[in-house]
């Protein structure tokens, strides 16, 4: 399964895996 994530700019970013997403969302590098 693959997830879509966008950047702080609202750019979407390549489908990662959930773990990586759940990551970056924790970074405050995704939305």
């Amino acid at each position: 399964m693959l997830v879509y994530v966008l950047n702080q700019y609202g750019k979407p970013l390549m489908p990662c895996a959930p773990r990586k997403a759940r990551l970056l969302l924790k970074a405050g590098k995704a939305i």
